[in-house]
């Protein structure tokens, strides 16, 4: 069954965060990243270390801005299409994976059928050629890992990831990229493995095995 709480305000949402994994974790989880290793994630969600708040990164705190106004966009883009709902501090789990969360970046509803979907939102700085060569007509995987978590969480059938991507000469392109759970269910089931996985090495307080990259 499909729950989901409202939290009071961001200090609540953060505690009740952390007693699962989000999707932001889960990238991490997977090996998707450089940035924190699984590790480090562990500590974070074993109470070993205190993450970091990231919310005074130039970048970050472009995206965390942005995103209200993408949003609006969005839903005047698509006036007639989707309807728009957006609750900052609800945490959606599925009963039977407990170990996962998500909060949206926004709630879809199709009109045409009614059916339920993501819209998560991302802003995307295009300063080297891997980064351009990752956003070149597909999602990069660590978003796509994302939005997999997310599925896992919720009942909805469809996500609707909306990037800006921002280059060095200050021009934009904003892309939607549509995706259907029923074309990704193995990727869910794997994603959920490797999440439950990491999480028995949390719950028993258990150092998760290093993998070293060649």
């Amino acid at each position: 069954m499909i729950r989901y709480r409202d939290y009071e305000n961001r200090t609540a949402w953060l505690r009740g965060r952390n007693i699962a994994l989000g999707a932001s974790d889960i990238p991490v989880v997977c090996g998707l990243v450089s940035y924190k290793t699984p590790l480090e994630l562990w500590k974070e969600k074993t109470g070993t270390i205190i993450p970091p708040d990231l919310r005074s990164d130039p970048r970050v705190s472009y995206g965390t801005e942005a995103e209200a106004a993408l949003r609006t966009l969005f839903a005047l883009k698509h006036r007639g299409e989707y309807e728009m709902e957006y609750h900052p501090f609800r945490i959606y789990s599925d009963d039977d994976t407990p170990f996962l969360a998500a909060t949206l970046d926004g709630e879809l509803t199709r009109i045409s059928d009614n059916e339920k979907g993501i819209w998560e939102c991302k802003t995307v700085f295009i300063d080297n050629k891997k980064t351009l060569e990752d956003w070149n007509g597909r999602i990069p995987d660590k978003y796509y890992a994302q939005i997999l978590g997310q599925f896992a969480s919720t009942d909805c059938s469809f996500a609707i990831l909306n990037a800006e991507l921002r280059f060095p000469d200050h021009s934009a392109e904003i892309c939607e990229y549509f995706i259907d759970r029923k074309e990704c269910e193995n990727d869910i089931f794997y994603v959920v493995g490797e999440c439950e996985q990491f999480w028995h090495y949390v719950r028993e307080q258990k150092r998760p095995p290093t993998v070293i990259s060649l």
